[in-house]
């Protein structure tokens, strides 16, 4: 019996968190002066309040890490027969 040499899932996920989230800073920091480009987009009436996007974009990243996990868990599927 082969032996896998793909790390055990916890560290997987630990490691897709931490892809997500480095990801996430560096948009963060490339993106440090939008404040100043946004204020001269023109803004729907019903824009969502500046507070709702950090903690919907920690929710959206994690969600991509937990989605990423699911899919490197995923065996490759057997040739379908023709």
């Amino acid at each position: 019996m082969a032996r896998s040499t793909r790390p055990p899932a916890p560290n997987r996920a630990a490691g897709l968190l931490v892809l997500c989230s480095a990801v996430a800073a560096a948009g963060g920091l490339a993106a440090g002066d939008a404040d100043r480009g946004h204020a001269f987009l023109d803004r729907p009436a019903w824009p969502p309040p500046a507070w709702l996007f950090g903690p919907v974009r920690t929710v959206l990243y994690a969600t991509i890490a937990v989605a990423g996990r699911l899919v490197a868990r995923t065996t490759r599927p057997a040739a379908a027969a023709p």
